[in-house]
Parts: structure tokens; sequence; C-alpha cells
């Protein structure tokens, strides 16, 4: 009984995870659509400190380091996203 306990807390800890990294993302695009680099790069890289994330988010975060004038660090960030490719 204690076992199954564990796991349903367990599954339920993961689907948590999983629907906060989705809101984090939605936020992020939504940061970047409306031309909030800055913050929508705090959101990204929040995603990426989790370490569960898409190859689609080191694209996007290159992206909004672009659009700041930041070429050197998307350029970095484009070439992760080419190596994981």
């Amino acid at each position: 009984r204690e076992y199954f306990s564990l796991a349903e807390i367990f599954f339920k800890m993961q689907i948590k995870k999983k629907t906060t990294l989705k809101v984090q993302q939605d936020l992020a695009e939504s940061l970047t659509w409306q031309k909030k680099y800055d913050e929508a790069i705090s959101v990204y890289n929040d995603i990426v400190a989790t370490g569960n994330f898409t190859n689609k988010i080191i694209f996007n975060l290159a992206e909004c380091y672009r659009l700041i004038g930041d070429d050197k660090m998307a350029v970095k960030l484009y070439d992760q996203y080419i190596d994981e490719k």
C-alpha cells in the first residue's frame, strides 16, 4: 500500500512538472511575440536550467539574443542547436 502511495505522488509530480514546463514555454513564446526579449530570455533560461527542454527552446533563446543584439550569445546557441539536430 505504501508503495502505491509513493508511486502516485511521483506520478502527480511528473505531471505537474511537465505542465509547469509547458506553461513556462508558452509564457516565453508570448513574451517574445510581445517583443519583451529580456523577459523571454529569463524564462527560457529557467527552462534550460531544468535540463528538461527541447531543441526548439535553444533555437528560440538564440533568436531572442539575436533580436536584442547579443550576436555572440546567439551564435553560441545556434551552434548548440545545430549540434543537437
